[in-house]
């Protein structure tokens, strides 16, 4: 959980490097790139998260 909490906080970065929030001085076809791994970083664990939260739900409501 804590690595996609992580990866979600990379690609936040990336979003805001896109919308010009941060300044970049490389081209813009990096970013690009580098936004599509960003996300494939967050899809990646969702599969285990979710593993995770259905194994311990009782866990968490009771």
């Amino acid at each position: 959980m804590i690595e996609l909490s992580k990866q979600v906080g990379e690609l936040a970065k990336q979003v805001m490097i896109k919308e010009k929030y941060y300044a970049w001085t490389n081209d813009d076809s990096s970013v690009d790139e580098q936004l599509g791994n960003e996300m494939a970083d967050v899809i990646a664990p969702v599969p285990s998260a979710q593993k995770f939260v259905l194994k311990n739900l009782d866990t968490f409501f009771c």
